[in-house]
């Protein structure tokens, strides 16, 4: 029996090159020594699942970041009935870090729904940047190196600047403007591929407070010539080195070589050439991923979410095989499907509510394209897969595709995916519908991910599926969507 499980994990981020694994065209089934990710699936390779357990991360970290409370998503599947208790999972995991003397140690494990995904469920991320300063009127000798007053337990924990009248005034003054909703591509590292990704996120609070060195007895006897501050961000998502690059502006601020003013000015000029060249990036091993928060009722785990339904024997299921033949599915029984009979289940409830996935883009099936829907979510762009509309009054554009597995998709996203582009580029809302909105829209919504944000399939699968849960691409586009190299579908 299949199940899913949420697990909470601390580790030092030091030996690591990264938490994500390097992604492979061959495929996400691999072990990477160097990632924690990795470490993680080669740690529950040992409970011989049938299915690969592949971990999926609610927040990406740089190498050298380290967690306190980070969480990830995988599945295992057990012969028969039973599953993996979590407890057990959690036992094996720390039994096999200790053994290997891995810094990664797993503090819980839950079963958790079979939709539930760690990043996308995610309500609030909280990350914390360590910093330590000369204290005022200290002043070290010039050719000295500061690395003899750093305490050893602080080594690769701590972010130690040689700066003089560091001026936390101005820091705190300077990360008022960070709060808030803004466009951080001017605090993002550049990634071509990536370049048309939106990077507006938002920043719920900065906390400030002074702080002390997390050093022995012995250590703290003697007198420290440091200053120990903790920077706290708190928001629902980060762009790439978002942090590290703000606190690198903060302290270009603090010592006098940026007015607080200009941050603002970056943020309303969102480019890499905001960007200034004099302002250096703080090291990864001073931050910290604190906490990842969820709904408290997401967590909860109840019988009813399981795939296998009680009485699912009696349930009459409509099959379509790869060679267009139907049948008819009761338990184990199969009875082939006269041509005259519909190939699909008659539903005549009203799916009328588009949901929008990224900015200005809606998906749903061809209720939605109607005028008074329309209307309603100021939608002026309309893309029909496979069902013409016949709209008059708005931007409309048909595109034949027929729902089989056998059907070549790369003509059908060639004519899509340019359109949808267009009219998102125009701040446009567009809606992509066919029919019941489950198969070949789901499809283009997948593809415009990949290709346009760079996206892989099993994560633009799993956010479109988060928006429209109904969303099912038939076998022949997910396994065509599978081989497409993301940023080059078309």
């Amino acid at each position: 029996m299949k199940a899913r499980y949420l697990t909470f994990f601390s580790y030092i981020g030091s030996p690591f090159r990264s938490s994500e694994k390097i992604w492979l065209k061959e495929g996400k089934n691999h072990t990477d020594f160097e990632s924690i990710q990795g470490r993680l699936e080669l740690a529950l390779l040992g409970l011989r699942s049938l299915v690969y357990p592949s971990v999926i991360l609610s927040s990406r970290t740089d190498g050298g970041v380290h967690a306190l409370n980070a969480s990830a998503h995988f599945d295992l599947e057990k012969f028969g009935t039973k599953i993996y208790e979590p407890h057990h999972i959690t036992y094996a995991l720390n039994k096999h870090f200790y053994r290997t003397d891995t810094p990664i140690y797993v503090k819980n494990c839950y079963r958790v729904s079979d939709t539930f995904h760690a990043r996308f469920k995610a309500l609030s991320r909280t990350y914390l940047y360590r910093l330590a300063v000369l204290k005022k009127g200290v002043v070290l000798p010039e050719f000295t190196s500061i690395a003899q007053y750093i305490p050893i337990e602080e080594w690769k924990r701590c972010h130690f600047m040689r700066a003089y009248d560091f001026d936390i005034e101005k820091f705190k003054e300077g990360a008022n403007y960070f709060i808030g909703v803004h466009d951080f591509t001017t605090f993002k590292r550049f990634d071509k591929l990536k370049q048309y990704k939106h990077n507006r996120r938002e920043i719920k609070c900065i906390d400030v407070r002074p702080a002390c060195a997390q050093a022995t007895s012995y250590t703290a006897k003697r007198d420290s010539i440091w200053e120990y501050w903790d920077v706290e961000f708190r928001g629902r998502a980060f762009v790439h080195n978002q942090i590290r690059r703000m606190m690198g502006t903060l302290n270009c601020v603090a010592i006098g070589k940026l007015p607080p003013e200009e941050i603002k000015v970056m943020l309303q000029v969102p480019s890499k050439h905001s960007w200034h060249n004099h302002i250096q990036n703080c090291p990864p091993h001073g931050l910290y991923l604190c906490d990842v928060e969820y709904n408290p009722q997401d967590l909860i785990y109840e019988a009813t979410d399981n795939n296998t339904i009680e009485g699912s024997d009696k349930i009459e299921t409509v099959v379509t095989n790869a060679d267009g033949q139907r049948y008819i599915e009761r338990g184990t029984d199969r009875a082939p499907i006269s041509s005259k009979a519909y190939g699909f289940v008659v539903d005549n409830k009203p799916d009328n509510v588009p949901v929008l996935v990224v900015a200005h883009f809606f998906i749903g099936s061809q209720d939605c394209a109607v005028t008074d829907v329309l209307t309603t979510h100021h939608i002026t762009n309309v893309l029909s897969v496979g069902v013409d509309a016949g709209l008059k009054n708005v931007r409309h554009k048909f595109v034949q595709c027929l729902d089989l597995p056998e059907t070549d998709i790369r003509p059908t996203l060639a004519d899509c995916l340019p359109f949808i582009r267009a009219a998102i580029g125009r701040k446009e809302n567009v809606l992509v519908h066919c029919n019941a909105g489950v198969s070949r829209t789901a499809a283009v919504a997948i593809a415009y991910l990949m290709h346009y944000h760079a996206m892989a399939f099993e994560d633009a699968h799993a956010l479109v599926k988060n928006k429209r849960p109904a969303i099912q691409p038939n076998a022949g586009f997910t396994k065509q969507l599978k081989t497409m190299k993301p940023g080059e579908l078309i």
